[in-house]
């Protein structure tokens, strides 16, 4: 099993970068040993790179973006996708040590994705196959669609390639992606997988522009300076998948389970 780093592929452009900045900090302070080498795309304003972190220029439309932070990536080869629009607020690390020995492992690239973010969204029936999978003692379920495809997850390339490749050149909004990723197809060869239970908890950085209550508090509480164009935090706070302490290991594999 390699130890190689993945390219962790994030969505963003200059004028918040203090939101990933405040999203890398998060995975350091959490997840110290962390597996990732963060790609940011950069238009003028190049930042300090480091052992986990390199700068990739891009356009700044938001296809050619993703585009670019892909170039020289397989399509087979897993990326850790992590728009700034979501930072981590808890990990649970021993399971998700699991999950990552479990990507790490994976030979069967039908296997395409694992998200260990799971909202209600990802209850309902009509976004899941009906299938599980399990792995190094963690339970999967199957997705039968991008839905929460905007969480922080392990993908390979392809499956991001083949999202946005039909998406307009400019979008107006990142919102309106939402929208669009209901319009494509997931292929069958491309099988995403929730863990059964949430192991990490995220926050959202902003909403309609503004930073959210609770990405704002963060800022404030981990030193960083918050630019003058921020004027003010929005009044809602938003965190998903909390409380991760609650999920505990199964122990027994029950027959029904499909093993994948």
């Amino acid at each position: 099993m390699s130890d190689k780093k993945f390219p962790a592929i994030i969505l963003t452009f200059d004028r918040n970068r203090i939101l990933t900045e405040h999203m890398i900090y998060q995975y350091r302070r959490l997840w110290p040993d962390h597996p990732f080498r963060f790609r940011v795309p950069f238009q003028e304003h190049l930042g300090q790179e480091s052992d986990d972190i390199e700068f990739v220029r891009t356009p700044s439309g938001i296809v050619d973006t993703i585009t670019g932070l892909l170039d020289g990536i397989s399509d087979e080869d897993w990326i850790y996708w992590c728009i700034d629009d979501k930072y981590p607020v808890e990990i649970n690390l021993r399971p998700v040590r699991r999950v990552l020995k479990t990507v790490r492992q994976a030979r069967d690239t039908r296997i395409s994705g694992f998200l260990m973010c799971r909202r209600s969204r990802l209850e309902k029936r009509k976004n899941l196959t009906g299938k599980v999978l399990y792995r190094n003692r963690i339970l999967y379920v199957e997705r039968a669609n991008y839905e929460m495809i905007w969480i922080h997850q392990f993908v390979r390339a392809k499956v991001i390639r083949h999202l946005v490749k039909d998406f307009p050149d400019q979008i107006e909004r990142a919102k309106d992606m939402d929208r669009m990723k209901k319009e494509v197809t997931k292929p069958d060869g491309h099988r995403l997988f929730v863990t059964s239970s949430s192991l990490m908890s995220f926050g959202e950085s902003s909403t309609r522009g503004q930073i959210t209550k609770n990405c704002w508090e963060s800022l404030l509480a981990n030193g960083f300076e918050i630019p003058n164009w921020f004027d003010a935090p929005a009044d809602r706070a938003i965190v998903m998948g909390a409380p991760v302490s609650r999920f505990r290991l199964p122990l027994i594999l029950r027959r029904s389970y499909w093993r994948g």
